[in-house]
């Protein structure tokens, strides 16, 4: 693969990459917003994602 091929090929990888990190951000924010509104407490949320007290803050909103 030439030098150009190889850099396009690169973007679109990370391109791919951006892509998955949004579906899975999107996907994050569903969980956690979804357990809260069933009464999940935050600390328990906390415990079982294993996500940062501040990490389900910004995921609540």
């Amino acid at each position: 693969m030439n030098p150009t091929g190889r850099l396009a090929a690169a973007r679109e990888h990370l391109a791919l990459l951006r892509a998955d990190h949004d579906r899975q951000r999107r996907h994050d924010r569903y969980i956690v917003t979804l357990a809260h509104d069933y009464g999940v407490p935050v600390a328990e949320i906390i415990a079982t994602t294993g996500f940062t007290r501040r990490a389900v803050r910004r995921l609540l909103g």
